[in-house]
């Protein structure tokens, strides 16, 4: 089996993470589908949430049922079926996250509109709602690990010579208005340098319409949204190039530390069983599935996680790290100290790509950067003891995920397959 080893990673305690950003029930009764009235797409404000006293998981063990919300009209994610069957991505793994903690479950219908206010009045215990997790909603939510990799994709003609987006640069773009398109196309030309002709329409329909008769020369909107609106499959394609790829995540309530462990345990225990690439090749067989993309910490054992010992508490810090960071302007990092003479120029890179990592952080910030001893658990512990504020070159490790946060990898290296070219080998 290939191993690929995450060696550089951010382990944060939990003081820093406000700066830094059973079985099925048997018998479901399907919920009579909420139909919201029509709406032109407008950017989503989130208010201020609170917190909560005690984990969402204490009502799960309580009364051996875990309440999700999700979708009735996201086909592929969520879909109510004229048999009263919630089908689709989301709902399958919403099921086995249920058989894997041994409890009931509850499925909960809600919209794009109710979704957030339900989860804060604690009518739902977590969504799985076709949820991109996105920067903005950090500090209103907490979000799992990604369970599901989309994408903003162009789709243009098959009669023009086009093959990446900065063809398309001056050349006019449909989207639908107020859409989260719209929002990706513009940050792709903001990245890029470009100043774009996008055409607003009020449905992708309408889009795909104004693209057949070359009133644009591209679309862009969601992958699995755009498949479902060509009705000439021999006159459009799909570039290869995505404008925006989008992370889905489950969420939970702020702070909920506690069932987000959970869920991300439970996320990579689904993975390591070879669930979630069933799911992701059963709802979506056109996007190719790439294990690279999802993390296993260390430690996660063969066995499901327990949701009956899990901790139910709301574990707050007497003090935010980012109130000492913002009056003493100092970051203090462990696992800084520099390779042993005779180091190999693997080790000698690592550090390197370390004391880069911290450097960019810190002028980000506008912080000094102060070097705490250590190195491995010697650098998680400094954390653990507050000597430190966050450390690096770590392995995230589930023996200590109740004591500090990891980040995402900011570096990943393993033993690859080579194989011949055009050979048809695409894994182990």
């Amino acid at each position: 089996m290939m191993k690929i080893r995450i060696l550089a990673l951010i382990a944060c305690s939990f003081i820093l993470f406000s700066f830094v950003g059973g079985g099925q029930s048997q018998e479901e009764e399907p919920v009579p589908t909420l139909v919201p009235p029509t709406l032109v797409p407008t950017a989503v404000t989130t208010p201020t949430s609170s917190l909560n006293n005690t984990s969402n998981l204490a009502r799960v063990q309580q009364d051996g049922v875990v309440r999700i919300g999700i979708l009735y009209s996201e086909p592929s994610f969520g879909e109510l079926t004229i048999r009263g069957e919630v089908i689709g991505f989301d709902a399958d793994l919403a099921r086995a996250i249920a058989e894997a903690w041994g409890v009931e479950l509850e499925l909960i219908q809600v919209t794009r509109q109710s979704a957030p206010e339900m989860l804060r009045a604690n009518a739902v215990d977590m969504l799985i709602a076709a949820q991109v997790h996105r920067r903005e909603l950090d500090t209103q939510f907490e979000f799992s690990q990604t369970y599901y990799i989309g994408q903003q994709a162009m789709l243009v003609r098959n009669s023009d010579d086009l093959n990446t987006l900065s063809e398309l640069a001056f050349r006019p773009i449909g989207v639908v208005i107020g859409s989260e398109a719209e929002l990706a196309v513009q940050d792709w030309a903001a990245q890029n340098g470009y100043s774009l002709d996008i055409r607003p329409y009020l449905t992708l329909d309408a889009a795909y319409t104004a693209l057949v008769l070359g009133e644009v020369d591209g679309i862009v909107g969601r992958h699995g949204r755009l498949r479902r609106v060509i009705t000439h499959p021999d006159l459009v394609r799909f570039l290869d190039e995505p404008v925006a790829r989008e992370p889905y995540a489950i969420v939970m309530p702020r702070q909920d530390i506690h069932l987000r462990n959970l869920v991300n345990r439970t996320l990579q225990y689904l993975l390591a069983e070879g669930k979630i690439e069933e799911l992701a090749k059963t709802y979506f067989p056109d996007s190719p599935f790439s294990s690279a993309d999802y993390i296993i910490w260390e430690n996660i054992g063969d066995e499901a996680p327990n949701v009956a010992t899990s901790p139910t508490d709301y574990p707050l810090p007497t003090q935010f790290t980012l109130e000492r960071l913002l009056s003493e302007r100092t970051l203090r990092v462990s696992g800084l100290t520099p390779p042993a003479e005779g180091a190999s120029l693997v080790e000698q890179r690592l550090a390197s790509i370390n004391q880069a990592i911290v450097n960019a952080i810190a002028a980000r910030w506008g912080v000094q950067v102060i070097p705490v001893g250590g190195s491995g658990e010697e650098a998680i512990q400094a954390v653990i003891n507050g000597q430190a504020d966050l450390a690096v070159g770590i392995t995230p490790d589930w023996n200590y995920a109740n004591n500090v946060d990891f980040s995402m990898p900011y570096f990943m290296h393993g033993d690859r397959l080579l194989v011949p070219k055009n050979s048809n080998i695409s894994g182990f």
